[in-house]
């Protein structure tokens, strides 16, 4: 039976969307990766090194973090693995400074994003650290969830740059024959040009 919705009512999960990534804060990217490639087959993993011309507010104070970023998929998982290499105030700093490493956020896609930025803020949840993309009219944004939920929401823009290398990652997932487990880049632009996809 399937449930009847009131005309223009939508079900809690719509704005959010389904498109989903579980992002880990480790201490060193390279050895995770290769963990997680070794034990459960997940590769190849795309680490992206520089993110310098990206701008970032943690707290209301603008920031300079220093982060590696590697990025593979999980079936419609993607899985993502952040090393900050200095000591910026950011969450992943706070995170590790709490004696924890792992599970840091759970990263959203959503279609809307300004509809699923309304629900969260609505839900009484705040942002505590924005990402501006070179190119974006919108960050990226960390919002604090409820205490019971153990870990941070990030809410991810799929601009037209992002969306074409996160397709050109899965690509390389689902056609990975298990050599060359991490590739290293230092933009998401040289990954795709090494994969022959124009910008």
């Amino acid at each position: 039976m399937q449930l009847a919705l009131p005309p223009g009512l939508k079900l809690p999960h719509e704005d959010l969307g389904r498109a989903m990534q579980w992002g880990h804060v480790v201490r060193d990217i390279e050895t995770t990766a290769r963990h997680y490639s070794e034990l459960f087959g997940i590769g190849p993993w795309i680490v992206v090194t520089d993110y310098s011309a990206y701008r970032y507010k943690f707290r209301g104070q603008t920031v300079q973090p220093d982060t590696w970023i590697a990025f593979s998929y999980l079936g419609d998982l993607q899985i993502e693995l952040i090393q900050q290499r200095n000591d910026a105030p950011t969450p992943y700093t706070e995170f590790l400074a709490s004696g924890r490493e792992g599970l840091q956020h759970i990263g959203i896609f959503p279609e809307d994003y300004n509809a699923a930025r309304k629900r969260l803020e609505g839900a009484g949840m705040h942002s505590i650290y924005d990402i501006w993309p070179p190119g974006s009219d919108n960050p990226t944004q960390y919002y604090e969830a409820p205490a019971s939920l153990g870990l941070m929401i990030e809410l991810i823009e799929m601009i037209p740059l992002r969306r074409k290398a996160f397709n050109a990652i899965r690509q390389t997932v689902e056609t990975w024959d298990g050599t060359n487990p991490i590739r290293v880049y230092g933009s998401m632009a040289q990954f795709l040009a090494d994969e022959g996809i124009a910008l």
